[in-house]
Parts: C-alpha cells; sequence; structure tokens
C-alpha cells in the first residue's frame, strides 16, 4: 500500500541570514537529504511563504512544502519521524510538520518540538495549496 506524506521544513533560521539566495541554499540541502533517504522517485516540493502560529505569535516564514509516496511497507517508511528529526537537526530548525494524509495524523518532530506545542492541521499547509510554479528544481 502506498502512504503519502507530507512536511513543512522550515527554510529560516534564527540568528542567520535568511536572505532569498540563503533559504535557497537550506532548500537545496533539505531536497538533497530527502532523496537519498527516500528517493528521487518518491520526493515532491514546492517552496511557499507559510504563515502559522509558532511559541511567540504568528509567524511568516520560507518553507519547503515537502510530498512523500512511499511503500508503507518499506523500512524508510517507519523511519520517518528519525529522518525528519535528522533534517531539522541539519537544518538548524526547531522542528518539522510531518503529515500522514493517508491516516490523517500529524505531528511535530525536532529537537524543540514540544515548545511548539501540538500539531494544528489549520496552520499546516498541504503540498496540493501550493503553485506548481513554486516548484523547487533538485
Amino acid at each position: 500500500m502506498t502512504a503519502v506524506i507530507e512536511m513543512n521544513v522550515g527554510l529560516d533560521v534564527r540568528g542567520e541570514s535568511n536572505s532569498l539566495a540563503a533559504c535557497g541554499e537550506r532548500a537545496i540541502q533539505a531536497i538533497t537529504y530527502l532523496i537519498n533517504q527516500f528517493g528521487r522517485e518518491a520526493v515532491q516540493t514546492r517552496r511557499a511563504q507559510v504563515q502559522y502560529e509558532g511559541p511567540n505569535g504568528l509567524v511568516l516564514e520560507d518553507t519547503l512544502i515537502v510530498r512523500l509516496e512511499l511503500n508503507t511497507m518499506s523500512v524508510v517508511y517507519r523511519r520517518i519521524p528519525y529522518l525528519a528529526y535528522r533534517l531539522a537537526q541539519n537544518l538548524s530548525q526547531d522542528c518539522i510538520g510531518v503529515y500522514w494524509v493517508n491516516q490523517g495524523v500529524g505531528r511535530l518532530v525536532g529537537p524543540e518540538a514540544a515548545s511548539w506545542g501540538s500539531f494544528d492541521l489549520d496552520f499546516f499547509t498541504s503540498f496540493g495549496d501550493v503553485e506548481p510554479d513554486m516548484a523547487v528544481a533538485a
């Protein structure tokens, strides 16, 4: 069975340059990591400015919207929380929003996920909500 998993991967880093170029470099780093973990055929990405509720109020952030299509029997499918956690660490992110579309279940994954509260689908940007012309090429 094929599962669809979506992720919202923030590209802004507190205390670092968040220029278009710097966020673009982080997007490429994230895409490369995802392709290395899941395979090119499983990964689709789009990039957008996303607004969501953070620990200190509303946040507007350059975000990579990821869609994965994986076999639920694969080893890598079972490792999604671990791999998302590692991606958050690699990008100096507090956490990454991960949503298992087929199950309707989401969670925040990362070193500071607890400080962000629980996953809220109202603040999650679905892959289908972002225009294809915002796609990021690997």
